[in-house]
């Protein structure tokens, strides 16, 4: 705590990995193999609350994530149209990661935004391929990884009516020592809207929910309604 208004906080993390894969159902010529990792990664975060109802956070992360056994020895080649192989010399990725955030609640109204940045070092990822004449993916290592964005959330509640909005706008761009990609295949918008009655309704809740996936021109999925008991 720095003075009334401040709050700073910050921590570490050791992780030890110890990753080996024996005996496998997988095709021939799969390797098996083992590896170990171990990693010290810290976050800090700095927020104020001197403004009535309202917190401003910035915080820093250092981000580490060590391959797993289906990203280094399994891969997903059963039951899979395009299977994605796997590849034993995966990297660890290692990442920076940056938000700015503010978040506001008067009991009645809530809202929360916040701006992000990340960026990353050797992430991993599945890139097309061709395993014997045939189209699959392959987990790789792509040398950098630069994602931005920003988050919304706002909810309002009125008696026993609450009507909520979720939304999300992501930007993600790869980098090689040869090109560079936008084109990833992640979901750039997303909304989500939700209007619920918590008010019991002959022992059940009444939920309405509108979802919508907003991709290049923010298409629109159908409305759904969901009866569920309270």
């Amino acid at each position: 705590m720095l003075g009334d208004s401040f709050i700073l906080s910050g921590g570490l993390r050791y992780t030890k990995t110890d990753t080996e894969l024996t005996k496998s159902d997988n095709p021939p010529g799969y390797e098996k193999g083992e590896s170990n990792d171990n990693s010290t990664v810290g976050s800090i975060s700095l927020v104020y609350t001197g403004i009535k109802d309202t917190a401003l956070r910035v915080l820093y992360s250092k981000g580490y994530r060590t391959p797993n056994l289906q990203q280094l020895y399994m891969g997903t080649t059963h039951g899979s149209r395009t299977p994605t192989y796997s590849n034993p010399k995966l990297d660890a990725e290692t990442s920076n990661n940056y938000e700015v955030g503010l978040r506001y609640d008067n009991k009645a109204f809530d809202t929360d935004i916040a701006v992000f940045y990340n960026k990353a070092k050797d992430y991993i990822s599945t890139i097309p391929t061709q395993i014997n004449g045939s189209a699959a993916r392959i987990y790789t290592n792509v040398d950098k990884a630069t994602t931005k964005g920003v988050e919304l959330t706002a909810g309002y509640t009125i008696a026993d009516f609450r009507p909520y909005v979720a939304g999300t706008y992501l930007h993600r761009k790869y980098e090689t020592e040869t090109f560079s990609t936008t084109k990833n295949g992640m979901l750039k918008h997303s909304v989500d809207l939700e209007f619920s009655i918590i008010k019991p309704l002959e022992n059940h809740l009444l939920s309405l929910m509108v979802m919508s996936d907003m991709r290049q021109r923010l298409k629109k999925n159908p409305v759904t309604v969901t009866l569920k008991k309270n």
